[in-house]
């Protein structure tokens, strides 16, 4: 939903100037991260409703899918570069960038990669949720959200 949506949503409202679908944008995004980000450790589950049999509409998977992290991260650094400077959310959706991008430099391996199950390191490297914390790091360093010693995450 974040990927798919809130940066397309954000575009189409700014290019069509419909502040509502801006709005809205945002919103999803921070629904997102309320319903799914897990306090303990502020990675993000990949879904809600569908587990178990028969399926439970408000049960949040156990997981914490480096692809689905990268696709919740990618909205949030697409909605950080596109949302008006004078936005009333900008701050809001910059701390979520940056505490999701914290949360996950937290679990970078040696070799700089994420794994399928971000904090297991015995799952296999995932490639695409990999490109999409670095986009995102990319983004945050480009923007001044957090400091220059991230850079070597991104080098790395």
């Amino acid at each position: 939903m974040a990927f798919a949506l809130c940066p397309f949503l954000c575009n189409g409202g700014l290019y069509f100037k419909e502040d509502s679908w801006v709005d809205e944008a945002v919103e999803q995004i921070a629904l997102l991260a309320k319903l799914l980000r897990e306090p303990e450790n502020g990675l993000y589950h990949q879904s809600r409703g569908f587990c178990g049999e028969p399926a439970d509409p408000v049960k949040i998977s156990e997981d914490h899918w480096s692809r689905g992290n990268g696709w919740a991260i990618f909205a949030l650094a697409e909605l950080v570069l596109d949302l008006p400077d004078d936005h009333p959310r900008l701050k809001e959706i910059e701390t979520l960038l940056v505490d999701l991008l914290n949360a996950c430099l937290n679990f970078q391996d040696g070799h700089g990669m994420w794994h399928q199950e971000i904090t297991d390191v015995d799952s296999f490297v995932e490639t695409s949720g990999t490109g999409k914390i670095l986009y995102a790091l990319g983004v945050a360093l480009e923007k001044g959200l957090v400091g220059e010693d991230k850079k070597e995450n991104l080098i790395k």
